[in-house]
């Protein structure tokens, strides 16, 4: 099973840029079955989908072939201007035939302004595997300085995995792999949390060799629990319209 994960750097996205976003993805169809998306954000007011997202959600669905499915974060009922998570998952239900289970959550902690979302995490739940898929985008890092809510956000998602089942999480985690042994200030607090769950909950941490943008950062990256295998993550730097790269996973 092949999985990309992709930020699109989905705020102010323009029209043109949006065009050769769908060129990418029209590529990267064809070699993966699984494509995690953050910052596909979906707002019920019109001129916000428009006009701030250039109506991205709708235009990114037209690219994918129909065996291609979906699930994604849906903004809130009682919130006309509050934005969804972002995260959006699309399959290919020719390759992945069993039967799914999809559910979605809110992070119970964030920061301004990632509180204007509904930002958290979705479960992607293949049955006859007994694995669980989880694509998730953490608070930005600007606005959380000492990594606290970040941690309380890795908190609700592996408190509630499943020992029996095998987990992949995989996403943008606004955490840089590449620096947290570097900058003892900003990440004393991450790098210690990280450490906890390698060690006391069984979690494994795969990071790429390669930096997920063009400023030397790792914030994209896999966890795994009850996975016993060695896992390369690869960046596909040859996407350039974001400011991410997508990464890479075969399952």
């Amino acid at each position: 099973m092949r999985i990309i994960s992709y930020n699109i750097q989905g705020i102010y996205t323009d029209k043109d840029r949006l065009k050769l976003l769908c060129k990418d993805i029209k590529k990267m169809i064809k070699n993966t079955d699984i494509i995690i998306f953050q910052e596909v954000f979906v707002s019920k007011y019109k001129f916000i989908q428009e006009y701030i997202f250039s109506d991205q959600d709708t235009i990114i669905k037209s690219v994918f072939p129909k065996k291609w499915k979906y699930y994604e974060m849906k903004p809130p009922k009682c919130n006309m201007f509050k934005i969804s998570g972002g995260v959006l998952i699309f399959y290919n239900s020719k390759k992945i035939t069993q039967e799914l289970i999809f559910s979605e959550h809110i992070f119970e902690n964030s920061n301004f302004p990632d509180s204007l979302s509904q930002k958290g995490y979705v479960e992607m739940y293949l049955k006859k595997d007994n694995i669980k898929i989880i694509g998730t985008h953490l608070q930005d890092s600007k606005y959380d300085k000492d990594g606290k809510t970040r941690i309380k956000q890795m908190t609700q998602i592996t408190d509630n995995l499943d020992d029996r089942c095998k987990t992949f999480i995989i996403g943008d985690f606004n955490i840089d792999l590449n620096n947290i042994n570097k900058d003892e200030y900003n990440y004393i607090y991450l790098k210690r949390y990280l450490d906890f769950l390698q060690k006391e909950k069984g979690i494994r941490i795969y990071k790429s060799i390669d930096s997920t943008n063009d400023n030397n950062n790792i914030y994209d990256f896999l966890m795994t629990k009850n996975i016993n295998s060695n896992i390369e993550v690869k960046v596909l730097k040859q996407y350039k319209h974001s400011d991410h790269y997508p990464i890479y996973v075969s399952l």
